[in-house]
């Protein structure tokens, strides 16, 4: 944190031996990959302008060196690989102090930094560390990312300590940013959070530890991930029905559905998506709602049963445009009307125009909001409709289509649509 203005002024006289030490032995209590005044000051409470002279005095006695190039504050540093014998690290009570400091700290900074979607509150109140004060948002995602050490032994000091308010809190705030930055910290992050979940005893943090755990699994759509996110989803249902939360439920089957789409187990996947289309829209949930009756739309278009695919899709399209819904509300509209003109060219050749039609309107939306697998989808499922009567322009949209997936890996399912409906 280079702005000294959001930390506790400094009050101490010149650093002195006995304090160079005892930062030392704090240090050395929880140690980091790159050590800085954040993590530092936290760690030995003191003001950041304090850890920052005193690391500097530490490097001047050669126990740290610079880790960051010349000119960029503030300042990290690294143990020093010739340094004097290591301090004693802080040990008792004053070593639990240490990492309370910095458990309540990480807390504060992911709080800060990940606020809740709107609807969702946090599971543990923030506590308001002293020294230094939480981030702005861009500072507290760069500090994030700078220190993914510092997390972990925040979360493995809760650990030990049976903190699980705080092991819990923290988990919830770190999803999905560490789904994606750090997964094998994340891993962990989750596996500590639902055992605090399950100690605590506490039913809402059990729920939104196990549905974000599962939604990480089901993201990595690896075969042992898929059988992960499973059991997880399938546990997250029993303890939803147990506590009559239809949302619950409806993210559950959403969940299920995905898994079951992504193993082309594609009646599975309508029926799992029909079922949490239902819960959520009696929970009064429109973005599970929409999202769950456009995958089972999709699903019902692949196994050829258009008129299901067309009341399904329609029932999506009112969803998305509940002024609850979550922006960008017209991607998703787009979708499902690529999707039901594609069944409307199904269903005799009355229709066909009509189809077509709206399926230009839809690649026409998307192409506005540049989603590639879902344009190149669209280009596809029209020019098919087109083959019979201009062959020439369905030759000219399958070209774009390829060109389109050459930077795909694959033709998007629903797994972009998850973090919606957590």
């Amino acid at each position: 944190m280079s702005d000294p203005t959001l930390t506790t002024p400094s009050t101490a006289s010149a650093p002195t031996t006995a304090a160079r030490e005892a930062l030392a032995a704090a240090l050395a209590c929880a140690p980091q990959a790159a050590i800085d005044p954040d993590t530092a000051a936290v760690l030995a409470g003191i003001s950041w302008e304090q850890a920052e002279g005193l690391l500097r005095d530490l490097a001047d006695d050669g126990i740290l060196d610079p880790a960051t190039p010349a000119g960029v504050t503030p300042v990290r540093y690294r143990p020093a690989p010739h340094a004097p014998a290591p301090v004693q690290p802080l040990a008792g009570p004053e070593r639990e102090a240490a990492l309370r400091r910095l458990a309540d700290w990480t807390l504060a900074v992911t709080s800060t930094t990940h606020p809740r979607t709107p609807g969702r509150t946090p599971l543990t109140a923030p506590p308001a560390p002293p020294n230094p004060a939480p981030f702005p948002h861009a500072q507290g995602s760069a500090w994030l990312d700078d220190h993914t050490g510092t997390i972990r032994t925040a979360l493995q000091a809760a650990a030990e300590h049976h903190w699980h308010a705080l092991a819990y809190g923290t988990t919830d705030h770190l999803w999905p940013w560490l789904t994606d930055d750090a997964p094998h910290l994340w891993a962990e992050a989750a596996r500590i959070g639902l055992a605090a979940a399950e100690r605590a005893g506490n039913e809402d943090a059990l729920r939104r530890m196990l549905r974000s755990s599962a939604a990480s699994h089901t993201l990595s759509a690896t075969p042992d991930d898929h059988t992960q996110a499973t059991a997880l989803w399938e546990r997250l249902l029993d303890h939803a029905y147990r506590a009559d939360d239809l949302t619950d439920q409806g993210r559950a089957h959403f969940g299920l559905a995905l898994i079951a789409a992504e193993d082309h187990r594609t009646q599975d996947a309508a029926d799992l998506f029909t079922e949490a289309a239902e819960a959520c829209r009696k929970a009064d949930f429109p973005a599970g709602a929409g999202l769950a009756f456009l995958g089972a739309g999709d699903a019902a278009c692949r196994l050829a049963a258009w008129p299901q695919a067309i009341e399904a899709l329609d029932d999506a399209v009112d969803q998305f445009r509940d002024p609850s819904f979550p922006p960008p509300s017209d991607h998703y509209e787009a979708r499902a009307r690529v999707l039901r003109g594609h069944a409307l060219t199904h269903t005799g050749t009355d229709h066909t125009p009509t189809g077509i039609r709206a399926m230009t309107l839809g690649l026409e939306m998307l192409e506005d909001r540049d989603t590639g697998p879902w344009q190149a989808r669209a280009l596809l499922l029209l020019a098919d409709a087109l083959t019979a009567t201009d062959p020439g322009e369905a030759t000219r949209l399958r070209d774009r289509a390829t060109g389109i997936l050459r930077h795909a890996a694959h033709i998007s399912d629903y797994t972009d649509t998850l973090r919606l409906v957590m």
